[in-house]
């Protein structure tokens, strides 16, 4: 059974899917199951998790053009699973990859903000940031 959401909840998740965001093989892989996945929510009792998806083997034969999976995309989808990013689960003999629709939420909206108030984390919410522009 797939392990439930990652739920976004503070600054520091939000750097953390930005960061893990910061390298340009893992935004293909992002765009690429964003194109491909289809929000179906499968329900079991209290879980919940996104069911169609393509397999890793398709993301890895997209990505790096092999028809093994490889290491170096084997880790970026690691890597993207614990930042929340991404969900990857067990169908069968096959692994299948889906888009976490609340990790696209919380960024959407964090970008599409114009509220300046400190998220739950922010230690800084009471300072002043100076932004000047270049002349």
């Amino acid at each position: 059974m797939p392990k439930k959401e990652k739920t976004v909840e503070s600054a520091k998740d939000l750097a953390l899917m930005f960061k893990t965001l910061g390298d340009p093989t893992r935004i293909r892989i992002f765009r690429y199951l964003r194109h491909r996945c289809w929000p179906v929510t499968v329900e079991d009792g209290e879980d919940k998790w996104m069911s169609v998806g393509p397999t890793v083997g398709e993301v890895s034969r997209v990505v790096s053009g092999s028809k093994k999976i490889t290491a170096k995309v084997s880790h970026h989808l690691k890597e993207m699973r614990l930042a929340g990013l991404i969900s990857i689960h067990r169908q069968g003999k096959t692994m299948v990859c889906g888009v976490s629709q609340k990790a696209i939420d919380a960024l959407s909206e964090f970008l599409a903000s114009t509220d300046a108030a400190p998220l739950s984390d922010d230690v800084s919410g009471d300072r002043d940031i100076e932004i000047s522009e270049a002349a």
